[in-house]
């Protein structure tokens, strides 16, 4: 790794300018760590032939354990600290955690699928072992509380036993989930040495806020599909040129490959839409400085416009100069593959549209000035949709790709 490099970007990130509560980012790489990322990839997580999409897992793993740690420690703060909390302060983190559980459990269902249960991961018991111990932490502290500190003064008292069943029914969820989380993620090796540790806090921390904010979690997900983008974008690269040299099948299997990282991608979005209220994203909002409304170069520019524009553009020319009658099963596998990835990426489209509307609200102008987000998007979506070489072949219903309906709008 360029430690020289790496410690310049430290550096840079810690003379950001500041606000009451923490660092202000001045671009999107800054804000969400990519330099320290995208090195990590070159140097931790490279395979003999490119980016490795196990290890890249593993460290998405990692980054949500660490999130998961930062969530623990502030359910305890509030537990411990003596004055009566407010129900929501508590429940709010459980949520979250389970929810990013969720994103792991599957994260490690992928990594299986892609041979990740060969080797054990020693280096990787100190971040467990942390995991652990801030979460009986919290189970301790949670047994000395009288639940009905917990209940404002404002809150009925109908409404005690539905909103601690569901607090209970959260930390059963966390229960059963770090089991899994400890005991099947251990398994896959790769040689780091302290400073991968030290480099994973630093991806969370650097832009953290004195105050109790999701701004960690808002970043994890977009740290997560930024680094599954490598992968995919090498991925689709690799299928386009066993296509081009006429190995068919092979290209298919390898494009499957991918949509497996690509639906991690998808998935990462859930929790923002489902959990990141207004009320929470307003509260660090002018952290993100000039990054609302930017745009992820890795998502839009490299996987999007070029990766799959390019697989798309080769599909044509392989299904159109092959002969279906002899290669019938080739074509078959082909278009399948190349159908299922497309129907991702307008997915995630899909889904990604939802974002701004839910969090900003139609008429909300941007930080950077763009205004009415929603229709932004629909406007880049359409157009996307005319320059794309496969919408002849695959002129589905707009339905198809859309997302079930969220209870907020």
């Amino acid at each position: 790794m360029e430690l020289q490099e790496i410690d310049k970007e430290i550096k840079r990130m810690a003379s950001l300018p500041h606000n009451a509560v923490g660092r202000i980012a001045d671009t999107y790489d800054t804000l969400q760590s990519l330099v320290l990322i995208r090195e990590m990839q070159r140097t931790y997580l490279a395979g003999r032939d490119g980016p490795d999409a196990v290890k890249t897992l593993i460290f998405c793993s990692d980054l949500i354990s660490y999130n998961i740690i930062k969530l623990l420690q502030r359910i305890l703060r509030t537990l411990s600290a003596g004055a009566s909390p407010q129900l929501a302060s508590v429940i709010g983190p459980a949520v979250w955690i389970s929810n990013l559980l969720g994103l792991s459990d599957a994260i490690t269902t992928v990594a299986i699928a892609h041979g990740g249960l060969q080797l054990r991961r020693r280096q990787r018991v100190e971040l467990i072992n942390e995991l652990l111990d801030t979460y009986s932490d919290v189970c301790v502290e949670f047994t000395k509380i009288n639940m009905t500190r917990l209940v404002s003064d404002s809150i009925e008292r109908g409404y005690l036993d539905d909103a601690v069943a569901a607090l209970v029914q959260n930390f059963k969820l966390i229960s059963a989930s770090i089991q899994r989380h400890t005991f099947t993620r251990t398994s896959y090796d790769f040689q780091v040495d302290g400073d991968y540790y030290a480099y994973i806090r630093i991806c969370i921390d650097s832009m953290c806020t004195s105050a109790d904010t999701y701004i960690d979690q808002f970043r994890l997900l977009h740290q997560i599909p930024e680094a599954l983008a490598v992968v995919i974008d090498h991925g689709v690269r690799e299928s386009v040129a066993l296509a081009s040299a006429g190995n068919i099948i092979e290209s298919a299997h390898a494009l499957d490959k991918v949509m497996d990282l690509f639906d991690l991608v998808i998935v990462s979005l859930d929790p923002l839409l489902e959990l990141m209220y207004p009320s929470e994203y307003y509260k660090f909002r002018e952290n993100l400085g000039g990054t609302s409304g930017s745009h992820s170069q890795s998502l839009a520019l490299r996987l999007l416009r070029e990766a799959y524009m390019l697989m798309a553009t080769t599909f044509r020319h392989v299904v159109e100069n092959l002969d279906s009658a002899s290669d019938r099963g080739a074509v078959a596998a082909l278009t399948s593959a190349a159908f299922g990835f497309r129907h991702r990426v307008y997915l995630w489209r899909q889904k990604h549209l939802l974002l701004p509307r839910n969090v900003l609200g139609v008429e909300t102008t941007s930080l950077t000035g763009s205004k009415n987000a929603p229709d932004a998007v629909h406007r880049l979506a359409e157009t996307f949709e005319r320059l794309d070489p496969l919408t002849s072949h695959f002129r589905d219903d707009g339905a198809v790709f859309a997302p079930p309906p969220t209870k907020r709008i």
